[in-house]
């Protein structure tokens, strides 16, 4: 796992001290809502084809889980969450699209994001200044060659020159 950089506003609540900063949910029972649902008004759905599902769902228990890197507690939690799904039914594409392909467009930009930590990680450059944490990496890469930099200026002169080359 990605090392994880926890800021304030990362922090969802506490849990016996601890910064909440993660979430999961698991959906139990959501074959049996909708199939009884179905039973009411029966539809056959094509395979392949994309269909929309509202579930009426019950919040059932929370477990906390630390977060760890490496195997190593690094101190803030994740919630895992339960809900039990009652009553559900299909919905018209046209009411739900929109949000749908704006969560989807949120999770690809995640995605990328915990891409870039990870590439900035093992030292790699950005692909785009766009992308995710690219400035973050572009300017600690900046830091490390102003370090280096600053280290060669502190040499004497004529070991800095470059060797003379030979004819």
């Amino acid at each position: 796992m990605a090392r994880q950089i926890i800021s304030p506003a990362d922090v969802l609540g506490k849990y016996k001290g601890r910064d909440v900063v993660r979430t999961t949910i698991a959906i139990h029972n959501a074959g049996d809502g909708l199939s009884d649902s179905m039973a009411i008004e029966p539809e056959v759905l094509d395979q392949g084809s994309k269909v929309y599902v509202v579930l009426e769902c019950t919040v059932g228990p929370h477990n906390y889980v630390p977060i760890t890197d490496k195997g190593v507690d690094i101190g803030v939690d994740e919630l895992k969450q339960v809900l039990k799904a009652g009553t559900a039914t299909l919905i018209d594409a046209t009411v739900v699209r929109g949000m749908i392909e704006e969560q989807a467009r949120k999770v690809r930009e995640a995605r990328s994001e915990a891409l870039e930590v990870k590439r900035a990680e093992k030292g790699e450059l950005p692909l785009d200044d766009g992308m995710g944490l690219a400035g973050k990496a572009k300017k600690s890469a900046a830091e490390k060659v102003t370090s280096i930099t600053k280290k060669v200026a502190k040499r004497p002169l004529a070991a800095r020159k470059a060797p003379a080359k030979k004819k």
